[in-house]
């Protein structure tokens, strides 16, 4: 009889008899299959039975043949060509990401006595891969179960090996709004907080601040800082945002300027003034006329009414810088 070819495991193996009578024919068949876990299926007296071996063997396969004068022969054969399935089986680099990270997916598949020929990865997203390695970014959030299968140069099926992928949400991040703080004094900063996944603070830089760590920290910075929050979930996805911290200095209200035209002192410059949202400067004559009023402080006073220049002498002010700081109040000289 002939040596079948190759078949894989589980799969029906077919025997062709070849055997020959001289001045006779063959009137029976005794298979012996080698495969006593079989049981009676180990045997068959068909001339070319088929047999589903549950090992790899090697198996010596015997066949008996007896003619019809009554003549017996038999032939013993050694059977190599049962192979095993191959087990599928793939390593990630990660098994949870954030949703456009990308993901090494590799092949580790054992093709048992054979060689790797055919890789059949289904993504769980409507795409299939057919090479042992690549890169994978998945286009929306969720959960997805990554199979493959494979097969070896026997054309022998492995069993199909699962793995969970989980795509996980950048958190939301709002920093606030920017913030106003008088010199020397202290701020909250206000994140809008809507993350329902559990998650982690960073503030940085860590600069003024009582804990750089917490949602909502205080910051007492001396001049004017942006901070930037980093928010972290627990699967280790991140997203930042930025908050702008105004620092409001004591107004350095000067009590003489000569708007005389010569390129120095020309006009009453309130450093910092400027920077006090909302504020308002009042000046009066002697006589406690009201003669000059300015909402914010954008353009210093040059010492003119509606264009004309006022008289030498002392005019009183009254400062609302607002935003928290107190009325200043006093006098300034104007001379020429």
């Amino acid at each position: 009889f002939n040596v079948p070819p190759e078949v894989c495991l589980g799969n029906s193996l077919t025997f062709l008899d070849q055997s020959t009578a001289p001045n006779s024919t063959v009137a029976q068949w005794l298979w012996n299959f080698d495969d006593p876990a079989s049981g009676p299926l180990n045997t068959s007296t068909l001339a070319s039975p088929s047999h589903v071996y549950t090992s790899t063997g090697p198996f010596n396969v015997n066949l008996q043949v007896t003619s019809n004068n009554g003549c017996v022969h038999d032939t013993t054969i050694v059977l190599r060509t049962v192979h095993p399935q191959p087990l599928a089986s793939f390593t990630v680099d990660k098994v949870d990401v954030c949703i456009g990270s990308s993901i090494l997916f590799t092949n580790t598949s054992d093709a048992m006595d054979g060689v790797a020929t055919q890789f059949n990865w289904t993504m769980d997203d409507g795409n299939t891969r057919n090479t042992p390695a690549f890169n994978y970014t998945y286009s929306a959030i969720g959960t997805y179960n990554v199979s493959l299968f494979i097969f070896n140069n026997y054309g022998c099926r492995s069993t199909t090996y699962t793995k969970t992928m989980y795509v996980n949400p950048y958190p939301p991040v709002n920093a606030g709004p920017d913030k106003f703080v008088l010199q020397g004094g202290q701020v909250t900063l206000t994140p809008v907080l809507t993350a329902t996944m559990p998650v982690t603070y960073l503030w940085t830089p860590a600069q003024y601040l009582n804990n750089p760590t917490i949602s909502n920290p205080i910051a007492s910075p001396p001049d004017d800082i942006t901070y930037k929050l980093t928010i972290t979930t627990d699967k280790g996805c991140s997203a930042s945002d930025f908050v702008f911290i105004k620092v409001l200095k004591m107004p350095a209200i000067p009590n003489i300027f000569s708007p005389n035209g010569d390129g120095m002192h020309d006009k009453w410059v309130i450093d910092y003034l400027d920077t006090y949202p909302g504020c308002t400067v009042d000046i009066y004559n002697r006589y406690g006329q009201h003669i000059y009023h300015s909402n914010g402080y954008p353009n210093p006073w040059d010492g003119t009414i509606n264009g004309r220049p006022v008289p030498v002498g002392t005019y009183y002010y009254i400062v609302d810088p607002k935003n928290g700081r107190k009325i200043m109040s006093g006098y300034v000289d104007v001379i020429r």
